[in-house]
């Protein structure tokens, strides 16, 4: 006998015993989790066909989105919807559901009237959904209304224990009935990774004769665009215009180095900064007066798609003042966390202290100015004169140029073009906004605040740093 053959054999035969075994048992485990999670197969039909998740959206009614907009990090939409004579609402919600099914739910602020429910995510515009902590996937946002519990929503009564079943919570698709853009936005730098977020609209068909408008928001690692940064830093004034002086110092010039040392410290964060002036800007060039050319302040600034704008300046006044100090203007209808962390930073790092004019004040060192019945009147005079139709303006738009103009429509930027003197913001009619403040460090005309200013810079622009830090989670 052959006692290779024979070996030889016993090992081909052990060989695919095992296989076969090995087989059996991979059946046997996927026969299990299929019959225990029929979920897996829902995940698989739905990943064939994402739409398979809106089966449950109502078919005959849908919600109409009349504004869509991003200030700074923070998404914000209003609508409203017509509603069942006699619904009674309980509660209504915003819901991005990702294509597994799995919802994130954001609250809404709404109002039934009649048969109607009107709604929002924000009574500020710097608050409602973080865009920053959207996590990679693609979602379909919806409306979720959950009714009141009675005969019109009863669907039956439950066997096991006899308590009544209802179907008492609906969910509706968005449309769009606004003359809004489609939005593009990138996350703030962490770790040298950013997320692109895409948001608008499309008509999907969901079965045959189903077909639904859909709010898509579509979340993506990507490479940050070139043309792309996180912050901008305004550096006031610049070319033959010196802003505030005393004696041999201007604030244009101030500022700027405070602007310098700012990018450097934002950049060691892993953060990209644009500067509107850099100081190389044509010295005859008179930078108040062009800052809506096409390379203008303004439009920079528009250009770089930055979550943040930090508008540097230094106040000043004619006659003697006893106390100078800080004052940080915001946007009108804003959360003033942000404004309340750089007043207190500031302060302590740069070891000065908050102004105490009353005027515009509305905290610590935090100002908002809008536009009064006087500067109105003034509008109309001056567009009288420049033979130019009125800009359209009330006491709900923000007065300083720099925090107006660079958040679009949202903050109520209206130098469109008409008055020839001033060019055209580029961005005045957006729906994606800088969130600007416009920082007055101190008087340039006060001579404990000029002294502090000269000396301490590094203090100052470490409040702003520390600031920005916690606004953006940077904490290390």
């Amino acid at each position: 006998m052959n006692h290779n053959n024979k070996g030889r054999n016993n090992g081909n035969q052990r060989i695919a015993l095992n296989m076969a075994v090995i087989a059996i048992v991979a059946m046997i485990i996927v026969g299990v989790i299929l019959f225990i999670s029929p979920t897996i197969k829902e995940l698989i039909a739905k990943a064939k066909s994402p739409y398979s998740v809106l089966l449950d959206v109502n078919k005959d009614m849908r919600a109409g989105i009349s504004d869509y907009h991003v200030y700074g990090t923070h998404f914000n939409i209003n609508g409203n919807m017509q509603l069942d004579l006699g619904s009674k609402v309980e509660d209504v919600e915003l819901i991005f559901r990702n294509y597994l099914g799995q919802e994130t739910k954001y609250p809404l602020i709404y109002e039934v009237i009649e048969n109607n429910v009107e709604f929002s995510t924000s009574e500020k515009i710097n608050t409602g959904i973080n865009l920053e902590e959207v996590p990679v996937g693609n979602y379909f946002a919806l409306l979720k209304i959950t009714y009141a519990k009675d005969e019109n929503t009863k669907t039956g009564t439950n066997k096991s224990d006899g308590e009544a079943t209802y179907d008492n919570i609906k969910y509706y698709s968005l449309s769009d009935i606004s003359d809004e853009s489609d939005l593009i936005y990138y996350t703030v730098t962490k770790n040298s990774s950013n997320n692109r977020i895409d948001i608008g609209f499309e008509t999907v068909q969901i079965e045959d004769d189903h077909t639904l408008s859909i709010m898509n928001v579509k979340s993506k690692e990507c490479e940050l665009p070139e043309d792309v940064y996180d912050i901008v830093i305004d550096a006031g004034h610049g070319g033959s215009d010196g802003g505030t002086v005393n004696g041999k110092y201007t604030e244009a010039k101030i500022v700027l180095d405070f602007a310098l040392e700012l990018k450097d410290k934002l950049e060691e964060l892993g953060l990209k900064v644009k500067l509107t002036r850099d100081g190389t800007e044509d010295v005859t060039t008179p930078m108040a007066y062009t800052m809506y050319d096409e390379d203008g302040r303004v439009n920079i600034a528009g250009d770089s798609k930055a979550k943040l704008c930090i508008s540097l300046h230094l106040n000043s006044y004619a006659g003697t003042i006893a106390n100078g100090g800080l004052q940080i203007y915001c946007p009108y209808n804003i959360d003033t966390t942000f404004a309340s962390s750089l007043s207190d930073e500031i302060i302590t790092e740069a070891n000065t202290y908050a102004s105490t004019m009353k005027a515009h004040s509305i905290g610590k060192g935090i100002y908002c100015r809008t536009f009064d019945d006087n500067d109105i009147k003034e509008n109309i005079v001056a567009s009288k004169k420049g033979g130019f139709e009125p800009y359209n303006l009330d006491t709900t738009i923000n007065y300083y140029y720099i925090i107006r103009e660079l958040g679009g429509k949202i903050t109520g930027a209206y130098i469109d073009g008409r008055n020839e003197n001033y060019g055209k913001n580029k961005y005045f009619n957006s729906n994606i906004g800088i969130e600007t403040y416009l920082v007055e460090l101190g008087y340039i005309t006060h001579n404990e605040d000029l002294n502090n200013l000269l000396n301490n810079q590094s203090g100052y622009v470490n409040g702003i740093v520390n600031a920005i830090k916690e606004q953006f989670s940077l904490l290390q």
